[in-house]
């Protein structure tokens, strides 16, 4: 895999920045490195639900999943924008383009489980336990 330096370092929205700037197609589909479930039924309805929005994230109670989602290279110009005011919070050019949300109601069963994310040492230990599904 090509690893390529972050256009504007630094923060997380750099680094997507980057990353649709530099991909061939369209869209690309994002996710962290610190999320150990991803599930295909998961992202095969983020990637269903594409047409006629510029990016599509889950929307759950503990809030957005912007970096387990998808985006359209028409998110470069205002993701551009924030980066050089520097200002690195992914969401806050959702307003500028056309977003499918996501709700928790139209998730498959166990995103719960898909969606964890490891941050902590403890986190990674509890990894040793199989989560409900």
């Amino acid at each position: 895999m090509p690893a390529i330096a972050d256009i504007y370092p630094g923060s997380a929205l750099g680094g997507l920045y980057t990353g649709l700037h530099e991909a061939q197609t369209e869209w690309i589909f994002v996710a962290p490195c610190d999320m150990p479930y991803p599930d295909p039924a998961l992202i095969g309805l983020i990637l269903s639900q594409r047409e006629g929005f510029d990016l599509v994230v889950p929307r759950t109670r503990h809030g957005l999943e912007p970096l387990f989602a998808c985006y359209r290279k028409t998110c470069l110009a205002p993701m551009r924008e924030l980066l050089e005011r520097q200002h690195y919070r992914i969401f806050d050019f959702y307003d500028q383009v056309r977003v499918r949300y996501l709700e928790e109601d139209e998730l498959p069963e166990g995103w719960q489980h898909n969606l964890v994310n490891v941050n902590t040492p403890e986190d990674f230990r509890g990894l040793t336990k199989v989560p409900p599904r």
